[in-house]
């Protein structure tokens, strides 16, 4: 008992004297402002572009050495600075890390055969040095630079976990406790993880036989406040759901060309294509079908947004023009020597902007539906949205199941499914489809 009690003096020692001397964790705002991906410089023939709040990734053709040394030029006419004290080795893998005002900004890369062309990843880290952060008194450090702290100390790892609680909270930083927190620790690892302004840091413990395993690294979070994402990333409000003749002044499926060898879709009777949406096969190659509809939504005079996804075998990829939105998908069926597409456009009405419950988180990025977590009860979460969405105009039809809501304004239609997930936390899911 008394080496435990001498121990928990070490460790809050530690903690008191700990002075963070990094800027304050940067917000949503300052992190947009730090690193601007619609002009970041790409790699020639650079494709399957995919640009997101932290970070930016595509494909291209080169050697490792290229890509490096391109980003060390042309991110160095920027202001960026590389971090020599990071170890990088440009002959196995792609690895550049640069620094400007604080933030940390990495240029990683692999390819799996040598003639593929090399996955490319540039991540904003943010501003946090975890350098910086205590560590226990008897640390064996293995790594120790501003993006990872890696050590292992003879403490027990319980106490350790409550030595960085400690630290961490009173540098303002706030616990989200991980939904498998609990599974995780009663295999002795212990994740912690802490979240203030735009940047998120986790903490991991692991028990060991006679020791713990300590591991400290930062980034910026994956999701966000609705208030964050209307403010920095989605300004506005929300835009009134556009009438049927409204939509079709913005674009008429029905008028744009189909592939040539296009043949009725599996669950198709025959060939149809409607104002709003239409679905069909073709014995082209997936790339065909993406590089035919990138060509016709840029001739329509619409905008292409970050992809969901793009690999060799499935493409969701979403364009925008005057607020609507149009969402293609593209399946290759390699036994059957088919690609199955379809493009259907889900309206103007852009569902961050929507009223948000309390607690949720929401992904930055416009797709036509978004999945989030509240930490309201069902009752109260179909409550709020009766509410909410009233005041906007909304009207609620007939509820088709429990945890089902439907909303119709004009042309537009609002799907909530409102269900406990598996960590019994109240999870919504939200769909926007023209009628």
């Amino acid at each position: 008992m008394k080496k435990i009690v001498m121990l928990l003096m070490v460790l809050s020692y530690a903690s008191a004297v700990y002075c963070q001397d990094t800027a304050k964790p940067a917000t949503v705002q300052q992190v947009k402002e730090a690193v601007d991906w619609e002009t970041m410089p790409l790699l020639p023939d650079a494709s399957r572009i995919q640009k997101r709040f932290n970070h930016m990734s595509f494909q291209a053709p080169g050697t490792y050495e290229q890509a490096a040394e391109f980003y060390r030029q042309q991110l160095t006419k920027l202001g960026w600075k590389e971090d020599t004290s990071v170890a990088s080795d440009q002959k196995n893998y792609l690895s550049v890390v640069l620094e400007k005002n604080g933030f940390r900004l990495s240029v990683s890369g692999y390819r799996t055969k040598p003639e593929e062309p090399i996955a490319i990843t540039l991540m904003n880290f943010g501003n946090v040095d975890v350098s910086q952060f205590p560590k226990a008194d008897d640390a064996d450090v293995k790594t120790s630079n501003k993006g990872a702290v890696y050590y292992f100390t003879k403490q027990p790892a319980d106490a350790v976990v409550k030595f960085c609680r400690e630290f961490m909270t009173k540098q303002g930083w706030k616990e989200e406790v991980n939904d498998m927190f609990d599974t995780w620790a009663k295999e002795g690892r212990f994740v912690l993880q802490f979240r203030q302004n735009a940047i998120e840091c986790t903490l991991v413990i692991v028990k060991k036989a006679d020791q713990s395993e300590v591991t400290y690294t930062s980034g910026i979070k994956h999701d966000m406040s609705a208030s964050e994402v209307a403010s920095t990333v989605s300004t506005g409000t929300s835009s009134k759901p556009g009438t049927m003749k409204e939509a079709m002044e913005v674009i008429n499926i029905m008028k744009l060309p189909r592939m040539e060898k296009a043949a009725k879709a599996k669950f198709q009777k025959e060939l149809v294509s409607l104002p709003i949406g239409t679905a069909y096969q073709v014995p082209d190659s997936l790339e065909d079908a993406v590089k035919f509809y990138r060509q016709q939504m840029k001739a329509a005079g619409f905008t292409e947004l970050t992809p969901m996804v793009e690999t060799d075998t499935l493409a969701l990829l979403y364009f925008e023009k005057k607020g609507y939105l149009l969402h293609f998908s593209a399946q290759r069926d390699k036994k059957e020597g088919v690609t199955e597409l379809s493009l259907m456009n889900h309206g103007n009405v852009d569902i961050r902007k929507l009223p948000m419950p309390e607690g949720a988180k929401v992904d930055p990025e416009r797709y036509h539906f978004m999945n989030l977590t509240t930490s309201l009860s069902l009752g109260d979460t179909e409550a709020f949205y009766r509410k909410e969405l009233t005041k906007l105009g909304w009207k609620e039809a007939e509820q088709q199941g429990k945890g089902l809501m439907r909303f119709t304004q004009n042309a537009v239609v609002l799907r909530l499914e409102i269900q406990k997930n598996t960590y019994n936390k109240t999870a919504v899911k939200i769909e926007a489809e023209m009628r």
